[in-house]
């Protein structure tokens, strides 16, 4: 029995095992073997279809028509066409039908060699199965399950085409001859069974005693692990016309069979696809394009869709053998966009024929920058895939494919294109061997800037689901270490903080980006990353350097997320030189506590600096609180002469006696390499000899910062001549640190000296200094020079008041330097205010200065604004000006209305190119002036005139100036003044429209505020002379209530929309000027712009400069059907003209102004320096901005 056994197992695998009772050999099976045999019939089953089957919808048209077996004749057999007709109608598809190939009835004893199934909808015939050119690879008698309960035994055949299966050895023998017939039932059956499956959104398992799965139509070949005590082998199929999807679950007992039943499936589903050349057809590619445009990411250029199956893991921890037999694969579009991977369901049928909706369409999807494996099965088709978001543990999808190989490749090209800089990708590519030699990496694309870092980050914030908008940055070039990434606050009003998946995205997008020499998160808050821990994984993690140095550090997983993803910055970037880290923590000195741990920007950046894999030699902590281990860090770092440190910047870290002293003692083994030392702002106290000894070590020190620094009283100055001479300074900072008489000395002397010529910026702000000492200073460093000297000095904060001449003869003399600030300057006398502006009329070597924030006593008289005239007029080097004034809350630092008239002399000017004059409260007579000025000078380049109480009106008047001058390149939007002009509208107009007991059409009170607006409506449509708050409140006239709430409303909108459209205007003029300095072409430049570019002068029309809140109450009634005879009664029969734009020798006012004129005569502009400090501020308030 044994024998007889296993010669009837090695009949099953006759094809590969060679068998003299068999026969059988790897031939093309030919109809002329069968063609004069008569027909066999088998009699169909009279029971229903199994337990699984369903229906599927019919696509509207099949992309491939399926290849089909000639059928006999009708006549020759009409049972047999007679039962093909049955199940019409039905879909042509690649799978058929797993129900049977012909429905037959029983009595027929012959089983015909052609097989049929139902071609279209539109054609009832059945396509056919040929037997041309069929190959017979494999076969072998197996079990199968066709409902849940029922099995039957059934005799598998493998073709080069097909996989077919029959009820019997003995039916397949007459189909196939070179399968031996069988006697009886062999009891090899138990070496084989199957078990059937369905799934997706038309499953069909059927039980018919044949049925057929063509091999091109394949989706996964793959080994299946299911608790069961047997080899088994799962096939899923989808026919893509038909929407039919079949899944089988074979067991062997003998893992020999499984895998040869396994190679010689996937051999013949490779030579199928390979032959058939099969695509996806226009209609599954429009819907798998739309569930990945629905998902925001679809790019025609970065779309891959393949088939695949998905195995089901969720099972119970209590589940059975039987349960485990149950769960099948679902097939799905496995689809690659340009940010993630998406599981695209197989659509599903619409009842009313619609196409699915989005959401039913939705699946699952995973950023491609999450990928953190890619395991690929050698002798199957399946592999896995996981992803992890950051704070999540890891996700697993097990998938099989034919295409597994051209899947894989297409899945790694995403990684290295969204990570195209990357030479060790954080993931296990655990593929066959053969796939890693055919692998060749993309390499970046140079066209795009700074090597594909914006393409980095969004794929990192897709990946995350952040927004890639809320992440800003900017690139300096103008740095100590260009070009300088510097982060800045995210484009939210609402957060000032980057959240942890954020900074995630961010510093992940630098590893490995060449491009940049300096980081700076200055200002940027890592809170969410300090002391935030990922212990979900770690190939986050690298752990050698971009070299493939390893990393030797202790407690690398244990360490926070900010220490990680700093240590990983520092390793993959080897032309990083500088890194920024001021004020980018939020705890204080007083929130640190023994022991701590520390900032965790020490702790990732000073131990690698120690062991050599970084070239970090730049490290800014200012505004970082740090602790005993931060400085720890930085000793076990500095002592090593191998750092070759040029800075450390600690600067406000909150440093006591103790730790400065321990900071410096260890950056003294830099004496050769420092540059750049920052210890301002700490609360350590030192002694002037000590820190001179002990500064005194460094011999290249270029940048030295001490200011704020608290040093023992003494005679001794802070620095030496003898020190300072040592070095080549370009910056020297001792602002807020108490300067005696010899330290003053000291630095006189030094910037005598030929060592001070590197000397670029020079800061003694708030050092207690008197007018003398600068005075001393300005006189030193212009001794034996005749050209000036290219320094800015800053003296701002200091009592300049005292020896006050002597300073003002240094700077008439022009003992100065180029640039000079000189801010907050105090005067309890004008006069003192007056003769620096003569001194500053006659200088001849400034071409910078700022004397913004000036106070005086009062407002500037006439006297001292003919003298800032005559500046503008006079001087013939200053290029870069800044008089701006302080809003403050207790008393706004202002120069008065008399600069209104000052600013004339730009007419005059040819040098000054930048101009800044905020925070002066110009407002229309100041705009007007400005606007005189802008019509002649042809030097200015940049005007600052934000924050002066500009109105609509006077904004109006600056474009139309600015339509006329062709050298301005920047004017602002007035935005903060727009919102100024805005609020106090509205407040009026709410009191105006507060109700007083009529509900209708209140009407206000004479002597309320709330009727400022109405009568100062009406005051000047009838001609009153004031404008002033004192007069609006004085005068009982009242506008008639007629003018309604709705009319104010539109107003108001109306005069916004002209803003708007004089912003537009402004940015037309603006862009003109710029293309005509770069002589750049005007691409659809109006005909007022080319007119006004050719010299046409004013021969074009441009809008009217009276955007008067009445005319657009006026327009708002008329709009709204508002009677003209009721209109002129409310408006005092005021027409539109009388509120147009009156041309004056002395520049261009509003209507309210002719009104004025009209009445009492034109008045002066001199007298319009004397208005009340009221009268602009109101009209602004009638004159919407």
């Amino acid at each position: 029995m044994a024998d007889r056994a296993e010669r009837r197992r090695r009949k099953s695998l006759s094809i590969f095992r060679p068998s003299s009772a068999s026969g059988s050999s790897l031939t093309t099976i030919s109809d002329s073997s069968t063609e004069n045999t008569p027909p066999k019939t088998l009699k169909k089953k009279s029971r229903n279809s199994s337990f699984f089957t369903t229906t599927s919808s019919v696509p509207s048209s099949p992309v491939d028509k399926p290849t089909s077996l000639d059928i006999p004749d009708r006549q020759s057999s009409p049972s047999i066409w007679r039962n093909t007709l049955q199940k019409t109608p039905r879909p042509a598809s690649f799978l058929g039908s797993w129900r049977s190939f012909n429905s037959v009835h029983e009595e027929d004893e012959n089983l015909i060699k052609t097989i049929s199934n139902p071609a279209s909808l539109e054609e009832p015939a059945s396509p056919t199965l040929s037997m041309e050119n069929m190959s017979l690879l494999h076969h072998g008698e197996v079990q199968t399950t066709g409902s849940m309960f029922r099995r039957r035994a059934q005799y598998m055949v493998l073709t080069n085409t097909h996989l077919i299966r029959f009820k019997s050895q003995s039916k397949a023998a007459e189909v196939f001859p070179e399968i031996p017939a069988s006697v009886g039932r062999s009891s090899s059956i138990n070496h084989l069974r199957m078990s059937s499956g369905g799934s997706g959104p038309d499953v069909q398992i059927t039980s018919d005693p044949q049925a057929y799965l063509p091999l091109h139509s394949m989706v996964a070949v793959s080994k299946l692990d299911d608790g069961r005590p047997y080899f088994s082998i799962e096939l899923a199929s989808y026919d893509e016309p038909s929407n039919h999807v079949v899944t089988l679950s074979m067991q062997l007992n003998d893992p020999r069979d499984s895998d040869l039943w396994l190679s010689s499936i996937r051999a013949a589903v490779t030579q199928a696809k390979l032959s058939s050349a099969t695509t996806f057809g226009q209609k599954s590619v429009e819907y798998a394009a739309r569930c990945v445009e629905a998902e925001g990411d679809y790019d025609p250029n970065h779309f891959s869709m393949f088939t695949v199956a998905q195995r089901t893991t969720k099972i119970g921890p209590r589940s059975s053998t039987d349960d485990l037999g149950k769960l099948v694969s679902s097939v799905c579009y496995f689809v690659v966009g340009l940010h993630k991977i998406h599981l695209v369901p197989l659509p599903r049928p619409s009842r009313s024929g619609s196409g699915a909706s989005i959401a039913e369409m939705a699946g699952p999807s995973h950023g491609v920058v999450n990928i953190t494996a890619i395991n690929v099965q050698e002798n199957d088709d399946s592999f896995h895939i996981s992803f992890r978001m950051p704070f999540q543990p890891q996700t697993t999808l097990y998938l099989a494919s034919t295409s597994v190989v051209d899947l894989a490749l297409c899945v790694r090209s995403a990684i290295d294109f969204l990570r195209p800089l990357w030479i060790e990708q954080p993931m296990a590519w655990q593929v066959t061997k053969s796939l890693k030699e055919g692998f060749l990496p993309i390499p970046p694309a140079d066209a795009e800037d700074y090597l594909c870092f914006d393409r980095t980050l969004t794929a990192y914030c897709r990946g995350y689901h952040i927004d890639p908008s809320n992440i800003r940055y900017s690139v300096n070039y103008d740095c100590e270490d260009a070009p300088e990434f510097s982060l800045i606050e995210p484009n939210r009003p609402r957060r000032r903080k980057y959240s942890s998946l954020e900074l995630l995205a961010i510093l992940r997008a630098l590893r490995y980006n060449e491009s940049f020499h300096s980081i700076s998160f200055r200002n940027v808050k890592l809170d969410n990353l300090y002391n935030t821990w990922d212990r979900s994984g770690s190939e986050h993690f690298s752990w050698s350097s971009k070299s493939g140095q390893s990393v030797k550090l202790p407690r690398l997983d244990q360490t926070p997320l900010l220490v990680q993803e700093l240590q990983c910055l520092a390793l993959k970037s080897s032309r990083l030189r500088h890194l920024d880290f001021s004020d980018c923590l939020s705890r204080k000195p007083k929130d640190i506590k023994p022991g701590e741990r520390g900032s965790g920007i020490c702790e990732g950046i000073f131990p690698l600096c120690a062991l050599q894999l970084t070239n970090i030699d730049w490290i800014s902590l200012n505004g970082v609180a740090l602790s005993l281990a931060d400085i720890e860090y930085l000793y076990a770092a500095a002592v090593k002469k191998d750092c070759h440190f040029r800075a450390i910047e600690l600067g406000r870290c909150g440093l006591g006696d103790e730790l400065m002293d321990y900071a410096i003692q260890s950056m003294l083994s830099q004496e050769s390499t420092l540059e750049c030392l920052d210890l301002s702002n700490n609360p350590a106290r030192l002694s002037p000899s000590s820190l001179g000894e002990q500064l005194g070590r460094f011999q290249r020190i270029r940048r030295l910062n001490l200011s704020s620094f608290t040093l023992s009283s003494g005679p001794l100055p802070i620095l030496s001549p003898d020190v300072l001479i040592m070095w080549r300074l370009e910056y020297l900072n001792l602002s807020g640190t108490t300067l005696n008489k010899e330290s003053v000395d000291s630095l006189g002397a030094y910037l005598m000296s030929e060592q001070s010529n590197s000397l670029r910026q020079l800061h003694v702000q708030n050092c207690q200094m008197g007018g003398a000492d600068v005075a001393a200073l300005l006189e030193c460093m212009s001794t034996h020079r005749v050209e000036p000297r290219n320094l800015h000095l800053f003296v701002s904060g200091n009592r300049l008041e005292r020896d006050h001449r002597r300073l003002t003869k240094a700077i008439a003399t022009s003992s100065t330097p180029t640039h000079l600030t000189m801010q907050s300057l105090e005067y309890s006398e004008e006069k003192g205010f007056r003769d620096l502006l003569q001194a500053l009329s006659t200088n001849t070597k400034i071409e910078y200065l700022d004397i913004s924030r000036v106070s005086i006593p009062f407002d500037a008289s006439s006297e001292a604004c003919e003298k800032l005239k005559l500046v503008f007029e006079s001087n013939t080097t200053l290029k870069e000006l800044d008089i701006s004034g302080e809003q403050a809350h207790l008393e706004p630092v202002r120069l008065g209305r008399g600069l209104c008239d000052a600013v004339k002399g730009l007419e005059k000017n040819t040098t000054l190119e930048t101009l800044r004059i905020e925070n002066q409260a110009l407002g229309l007579p100041g705009a007007s002036a400005l606007a005189s000025a802008l019509q002649v000078n042809t030097s200015l380049r940049e005007l600052y005139c934000e924050s002066n109480e500009i109105s609509l009106q006077a904004f109006m008047t600056l474009v139309n100036a600015v339509r006329d001058n062709t050298t301005l390149f920047y004017l602002p939007a007035m935005m903060k003044d727009r919102a100024w002009a805005r609020s106090k509208v509205d407040r009026e107009l709410t009191n105006v429209l507060s109700p007083t007991g009529n509900t209708g059409s209140p009407t206000p009170s004479p002597t309320s505020t709330r009727s400022s607006m109405k009568r100062a409506l009406s005051n000047s449509l009838h001609g009153t002379r004031s404008l002033s708050s004192r007069s609006i409140d004085k005068s009982p006239t009242q506008v008639s209530p007629n003018v309604t709430e709705k009319a104010m409303r539109d107003a108001v909108s109306s005069l916004d929309r002209t803003w708007d459209e004089e912003i537009d205007r402004l940015a037309e003029y603006l862009s003109r000027n710029y293309s005509l300095a770069s002589s750049l072409p005007m691409p659809g430049a109006d005909s007022s712009i080319s007119n006004t570019a050719a010299g046409g002068g004013n021969g074009t029309s441009r809008p009217p400069t009276a955007g008067t809140i009445m005319n657009a109450i006026k327009t708002a009634m008329l709009e709204n059907n508002t009677p003209t005879a009721e209109m002129d009664r409310q408006l005092g029969g005021m027409t539109l003209d009388d509120t147009a734009t009156v041309e004056s020798p002395e520049g261009m006012m509003d209507g309210a102004d002719a009104i004025s004129e009209k009445s009492e005569g034109a008045e002066t502009e001199g007298s319009m320096a004397s208005v009340p400090e009221g009268d602009e501020s109101d009209q602004g308030g009638v004159t919407m901005g």
